[in-house]
């Protein structure tokens, strides 16, 4: 009888000890890391990149407001956030620094913002935009951007802006250029639409400003600047 107690301690013991090895071993195990589902990717739940881009001013434009073409251009540089919402939806927002530049036409009909001729003429923004857009994804893809779609809404605050007028003065080859700061007849903010239809890393995009930029100067409106630009959009996203 002490010899059968004896052996059902021993072996009681021993199970004992192998339970207890065995949930020690348990409650110590984790996840492998290649099981656990990446968020951050061009195509997954949470992506952000910088981007850059350069867009030109369009017609149609307003009487009096005639630039130069190909001289009347802007730069943008900033962040780029999206959030994936579905396979086929996604939503976003950029901050970013933006110049603009519009070069007035001289001619007979300038008005803008008056009809004095120069030689050269034009007005610089130096701007803090956000943008809103609503992103539609096309086609299958991996973790790329693939081809999509946004729209949305931006604006513009302007930081600091010139006017710049550059005259002969005694002889052909002689100027003087003269640079006026802030003028007061120009608004501080802008905003308008944006359409973007890209492919990965490239895109083409349309901005339509719906504000209008100038003041009223003594009840008088003066002649906007052509409200459209459409330009080249780069994203320079890299593959996780």
């Amino acid at each position: 009888m002490k010899i059968f107690c004896s052996c059902f301690f021993i072996f009681a013991l021993l199970f004992g000890l192998d339970e207890l090895h065995a949930q020690k071993v348990l409650l110590s195990e984790e996840p492998a890391a290649d099981t656990l589902q990446p968020v951050w990717g061009q195509n997954r739940r949470h992506y952000a990149h910088v981007f850059m881009g350069m867009y030109f001013a369009t017609p149609p434009e307003t009487k009096g407001g005639s630039v130069v073409y190909g001289l009347s251009n802007a730069f943008g540089m900033g962040l780029r956030y999206k959030y994936k919402l579905s396979k086929f939806c996604a939503f976003g927002t950029d901050l970013y620094y933006y110049k603009s530049v519009f070069n007035v036409l001289q001619d007979s009909k300038k008005l803008l913002p008056n009809s004095i001729l120069h030689e050269k003429e034009r007005y610089i923004f130096n701007s803090a935009g956000l943008s809103v857009f609503q992103r539609i994804n096309f086609g299958r893809r991996g973790n790329i951007l693939g081809k999509y779609l946004d729209v949305g809404v931006h604006g513009l605050l302007n930081v600091a802006t010139r006017y710049h007028v550059r005259d002969k003065v005694n002889g052909p080859s002689e100027f003087v250029d003269s640079y006026f700061k802030n003028p007061g007849y120009i608004k501080d903010f802008q905003y308008g639409l944006l359409l973007r239809a890209g492919w990965n890393n490239f895109a083409l995009e349309a901005n339509y400003r719906l504000s209008d930029m100038f003041s009223k100067i003594n009840n008088s409106s003066l002649p906007e600047t052509p409200r459209l630009s459409v330009g080249l959009d780069l994203a320079l996203a890299f593959r996780n």
